[in-house]
């Protein structure tokens, strides 16, 4: 199931890492091809939101880590299926349901399976809860469902 848009709470690097970079369908590539929030900003709980642009119903999302440094920073990770976007990137978002939770850390070119029942909403969420300045840099978020 392809998202028609993607957006994330900051961007790093002056527009060269947007959100679009982690729906494009490509799975490696160092810094050519990422979507990367801005840590310099002191976000606690950085966010990617991919819009489906309707109701969908999800099974699996499949997370490609960046490949050639920092894997690190996916941790204490949430995959969240929502009607509505993140209000903040300071605290978690609640809304929605919960289809699961990624511990870490992850490695470099990691890739990361999370799967659940069948969960509906228009948005599949994935947000960091950190303790300080939290970075989200990855390759690809591919989601597995079907039209709702």
């Amino acid at each position: 199931m392809r998202a028609v848009s993607a957006t994330q709470s900051s961007m790093w690097g002056g527009g060269s890492y947007h959100a679009e970079k982690c729906i494009d369908g490509v799975i490696s590539g160092g810094t050519s091809n990422l979507c990367h929030t801005n840590g310099d900003i002191g976000e606690k709980t950085p966010w990617l939101a991919l819009d489906f642009g309707a109701v969908v119903s999800v099974e699996k999302v499949v997370i490609n880590n960046r490949d050639d440094c920092c894997g690190d920073r996916l941790r204490d990770a949430e995959i969240r299926v929502a009607n509505q976007l993140p209000f903040s990137s300071q605290e978690m978002f609640r809304g929605g349901e919960l289809l699961g939770n990624f511990k870490g850390p992850a490695s470099n070119g990691e890739e990361v399976t999370l799967t659940s029942t069948e969960l509906r909403g228009r948005f599949v969420i994935l947000q960091i809860d950190s303790t300080g300045n939290g970075i989200i840099n990855l390759h690809e978020v591919t989601v597995w469902g079907k039209p709702a």
